[in-house]
């Protein structure tokens, strides 16, 4: 699948990601848009649970499915498959477990705030557990690359799910409407990607027989590792927004939330690119060409850089005016947002270094390295925090700093060290031709605030306009090399 389908997918994501806040703010107000953040970061902690069993799947399916190993397919799929059953039955008590604790923790809200978090939450985490259950098909579905699949589904069930939240918003129903909505949704896409899964891999058999000790040691094993790489920038952003809920209220999360939202837009793009170098790398070494994982390192972290650094700019210098626009006055913060922003340009443009070390099952040192880090800094964050007050910049500042560090900064060098790089190539081959032309699409934004006057919506048609007109023109010395690439291909 091109490059270019997954970019058309998630622009509909993003369009739907705008809409659904927007409609929250207007028909319920910004305290239940607050609510449906808070009852996310609620859930996503459950999600821990899941042990990062359900991702292993992609890796040895790959490895397995280029070598035409059935046998070991087989295996691998039907213990984690057993995993993951039980690992459902956990979220489901988890979620009994925080509905029950939930009145306790948010003991100063409305009683009506409180009921529909309380419900919203039960829901949302009924939703996890049968995503849960069904993980294991995520996995086969793009363990042999079928890209299109995977990403057609997640489209069409987002899309259903969207409009069909927007119905019952329009009909004047309540946010635990919306959560049931979601669950039903997930439900179906969930069946049909069991369907997907055995229709793509015609050689999958599930069995009891086939359920392996050893292999669901080897799968879990490296879960774990997978799961500790991911848990920190869980933990932390999750940490964060159910603080800022319990102290300054829903409404204020709400605010906290838009501009993570953004943040989290590009950083599912670029992932969207990074995720098919696990099983591209895993398929490598079950061919015997690890030598080309440096190649494969380099060339994806530079083009990683290239696209990130462009949106993550006109986030960090116009999203004041983008959240204008977006979802009114109120919620443009440009602090907030800029240090949100900028705090998270290398752990998203990094990306493609942790996808590589998962392919080559090296993750699981600097997966605890940067759990480590995270908790620490966390821990000394909230401290400080609680003695000093809970506000929107101390959250953000907090946020982007553990971001930028673990993410930005230790998994690059532990990866160059393991694959043989110096820093200096690295950051040469990753940074050299992005910052420079980082740094004219810079000027333009200052510019176009200046430019654009009074009118949100001026600076941005301005600053957007310029930034696509000189994207072409300062990374051509990155782009010549691909037409000529491919005008030889179809030569050939």
């Amino acid at each position: 699948m091109s490059n270019g389908y997954r970019c058309e997918k998630h622009i509909v994501l993003i369009i739907i990601g705008f809409v659904v806040p927007r409609m929250i703010d207007t028909h319920l107000g910004k305290s239940s848009l607050g609510i449906w953040d808070m009852s996310w970061s609620f859930v996503n902690y459950l999600s821990l649970s899941g042990l990062g069993v359900g991702s292993s799947v992609n890796r040895y399916v790959a490895k397995y499915y280029s070598s035409e190993d059935y046998l070991n397919l087989n295996k691998s799929v039907s213990s984690v498959v057993a995993i993951q059953i039980l690992i459902a039955v956990a979220i489901v008590i988890g979620t009994g477990g925080l509905v029950y604790f939930l009145p306790g923790y948010l003991e100063g809200w409305d009683p009506v705030e409180l009921s529909q978090a309380v419900h919203v939450v039960g829901l949302l985490g009924l939703a996890l557990a049968v995503q849960m259950l069904f993980d294991t098909f995520r996995g086969i579905t793009t363990g042999v690359h079928r890209w299109d699949l995977h990403n057609g589904l997640n489209a069409a069930s987002s899309i259903s799910s969207a409009i069909l939240m927007i119905i019952v918003m329009l009909l004047g129903y309540s946010l635990v409407s919306l959560a049931v909505v979601y669950l039903c949704v997930n439900i179906v896409a969930e069946i049909v990607r069991v369907f997907i899964g055995f229709s793509v891999c015609p050689n999958l058999q599930l069995k009891l027989g086939y359920v392996s000790r050893s292999h669901a040691k080897k799968m879990f094993s490296y879960g774990m590792k997978s799961v500790v790489v991911g848990a920190p920038q869980l933990i932390v952003v999750q940490t964060i927004n159910i603080a800022l809920a319990g102290t300054v209220g829903a409404a204020a999360l709400a605010v906290f939330m838009r501009p993570i939202a953004l943040i989290r837009h590009i950083e599912t793009f670029m992932n969207k690119f990074a995720f098919v170098l696990t099983p591209t790398v895993g398929s490598l070494i079950g061919i015997g060409k690890s030598d080309q994982i440096r190649d494969v390192l380099i060339q994806s972290t530079r083009y990683s850089v290239a696209m990130t650094l462009p949106m993550i700019l006109v986030l960090g210098m116009l999203g004041d005016h983008i959240l204008t626009v977006w979802m009114g006055h109120d919620y443009a913060d440009i602090h907030v947002i800029a240090i949100l922003a900028f705090g998270s340009l290398l752990s998203i443009s990094q990306a493609p270094t942790l996808r590589v070390l998962m392919g080559m099952n090296l993750h699981g040192k600097v997966a605890i390295i940067t759990f480590v880090i995270s908790v620490l800094m966390l821990v000394v964050g909230i401290l400080l925090m609680n003695s000093y007050g809970w506000t929107l910049i101390g959250a953000a500042i907090l946020t982007g700093s553990i971001r930028m560090i673990t993410r930005g900064i230790v998994i690059p060098i532990y990866a160059c060290n393991k694959i043989g790089i110096t820093m200096p190539q690295y950051l040469k081959a990753s940074f050299g031709l992005p910052v420079l032309g980082g740094v004219v699409l810079a000027l333009w934004l200052v510019l176009s605030r200046y430019l654009g006057g009074d009118s949100s919506l001026q600076v941005l048609l301005i600053g957007m306009i310029g930034t696509i007109l000189l994207l072409p023109i300062v990374y051509w010395p990155m782009i010549k090399p691909l037409i000529k690439s491919k005008l030889a291909k179809r030569n050939a």
